[in-house]
């Protein structure tokens, strides 16, 4: 199955795109796994060629899956089972990516249908892309870029970013530049297409898009409405909240209400290369950046905003609060229990597992 990965950063309408792309009947587009949060855990298993590093891994791996806010149906792999698919071709490097490539095909196959594309919106996993592109040669990446005004102002206001223009405009220039770095290499994997355009002319975008996956159009995946996962998800986390209608025009330039003018010109100033080249029109302002106070704690002034943010998301959504936390403290008890595990380092240590 062919593998498409959404990059480049999230609060980009990804989710948006996403659900509508898994009403296609060759599309397997379920909630994101974000392994990237995983990736710090790595040097803990070790060399991943000695079959109980390896194993471990995969166990945890599966146990990450169950973590998600939003369950792919009744599909659990076998970890077992896994282990031993993901060991029977001697020749392919054992790595994260072939170990999640894998849990996506079992998930599509086990949803059935006539899927041959599978989406992963895992955006953060964009870092990796070296490995990605290793593990799985024929992945497509499909970069949905974003006003950066109106983007950074809602990663703003997300707990899955900082709480901070600076902070996230930073990250945002870094994502572009790992684009650029994909297309200078690997151009014909790579399909940038803008958000604004999903929003103002939708059939289009999405022609363009199943045209860069190699699948037909289809009218239906237009209608958002017949996704159950949609309206769940619209209800669960105030980061949802739209995803089950169709997307209206003016929140396009919702960010004049909440970045000041001095946000705005710090923004325009240092993404001004690539809102040029995807024809996002500058704002007319005599506001310089300098009157920024560079001599904040912006980590501060983003950990104080963080902790305001989470207070009300636990009063005002505790399911979002307590699955986002559970996920968490799983990542930090899997830290923990590794720290105290040595692993599996000795040659003759190799193949100690037999018949799993």
């Amino acid at each position: 199955m062919r593998f498409v990965m959404m990059v480049p950063l999230r609060r980009c309408g990804s989710n948006a795109v996403r659900l509508r792309l898994d009403l296609h009947p060759h599309v397997f587009a379920p909630y994101p796994l974000h392994i990237h949060d995983f990736v710090p855990l790595l040097p803990m298993y070790g060399d991943l060629t000695i079959d109980e590093n390896f194993l471990r891994l995969i166990i945890d791996v599966v146990g990450f899956l169950h973590t998600s806010p939003v369950r792919w149906s009744s599909f659990s792999p076998d970890p077992l089972q896994l282990y031993e698919f993901l060991c029977k071709d001697k020749t392919k490097k054992r790595s994260l990516p072939r170990i999640v490539y894998e849990i996506y095909r079992q998930g599509a196959l086990e949803r059935g249908g006539e899927t041959r594309v599978i989406v992963d919106k895992s955006q953060d996993s964009v870092i990796e892309w070296r490995e990605w592109i290793e593990a799985v040669p024929d992945i497509l990446f499909l970069d949905v870029i974003r006003d950066p005004r109106a983007q950074i102002s809602s990663m703003n206001r997300c707990v899955l970013h900082d709480f901070h223009t600076r902070l996230n405009l930073d990250t945002w220039l870094q994502r572009r530049g790992i684009i650029e770095d994909i297309r200078s290499t690997h151009p014909e994997k790579i399909l940038t297409i803008r958000y604004e355009d999903f929003v103002l002319q939708p059939e289009s975008f999405f022609r363009t898009v199943c045209d860069f996956i190699g699948i037909p159009f289809f009218h239906s995946i237009m209608e958002v409405t017949a996704s159950g996962e949609a309206r769940r998800m619209s209800r669960a986390s105030p980061l949802w909240e739209n995803n089950d209608s169709i997307p209206l025009e003016f929140p396009l330039k919702k960010y004049l209400c909440s970045l000041s003018c001095t946000e705005v010109s710090m923004i325009e100033e240092a993404a001004a290369r690539p809102m040029h080249i995807y024809n996002y029109k500058t704002m007319e302002t005599e506001e310089s950046r300098d009157n920024d106070n560079d001599n904040e704690d912006i980590h501060a002034i983003s950990q104080n905003r963080r902790a305001e943010f989470l207070g009300w998301l636990r009063q005002h959504f505790p399911g979002d609060y307590w699955m986002r936390s559970c996920r968490q403290r799983y990542l930090e008890g899997l830290h923990h229990h590794n720290a105290s595990i040595t692993p599996m380092i000795t040659s003759a240590a190799k193949n100690p597992i037999q018949n799993p």
